[in-house]
């Protein structure tokens, strides 16, 4: 009965959205971005307001999207990281699991008040779906993941999209395994 009903959210919602919380997670081999990821695009430009607002796409290898996405917002208490930090990096896991990885640089508080981060995610998501085509990716299966204050951006997008929200308190290789049963 439960698998049913997962079943008919996932095909009747528009925008699968998962919230990644991560707190049991080995980093050993991950704190650093794939060298052997062929398809990526980097330093992608979201929104005109700020050089801030970049996002990196990183492809898996194999051709046969369109890809499922894992947008990652990093962390920092709202006022230092970005997109390359050793957290998002993490998330780089799902390539190996045929999904899509997008990092994101938003505006940071001394640079930008309250709510620019919030605006930022809103226009990376927004940015992210308009050329979903162009990058192969899915617009249908979106998933957010964020550390410490990219957490928060991602459960108020995910909150304020009114989609199914997931939280797992997996290792990464655990939550891709579960995921990929879906």
């Amino acid at each position: 009965m439960k698998m049913q009903k997962l079943d008919r959210i996932q095909n009747t919602v528009s925008i699968l959205m998962l919230v990644f919380f991560i707190t049991s997670v080995t980093v050993a081999g991950c704190l650093s971005l794939p060298s052997s990821t062929k398809n990526k695009f980097t330093d992608i430009a979201y929104a005109t307001k700020s050089d801030t607002q970049k996002l990196d796409i990183y492809l898996p290898n194999e051709e046969n999207g369109p890809f499922p996405v894992i947008i990652a917002f990093h962390g920092g208490g709202f006022y230092e990281g970005n997109k390359s930090r050793k957290y998002t990096a993490l998330m780089l896991q799902g390539l190996n699991h045929d999904y899509a990885v997008i990092t994101v640089d938003y505006r940071l508080s001394d640079k930008a008040k309250f709510p620019a981060a919030i605006n930022d995610a809103k226009a990376a998501i927004r940015f992210i779906k308009v050329n979903a085509a162009q990058y192969n990716l899915n617009s249908n299966k979106i998933a957010l993941w964020g550390s410490s204050a990219g957490r928060n951006l991602a459960v108020l997008e995910a909150q304020q999209a009114r989609q199914t929200i997931s939280m797992i308190n997996l290792s990464a290789t655990q939550t891709f395994r579960i995921m990929s049963q879906h």
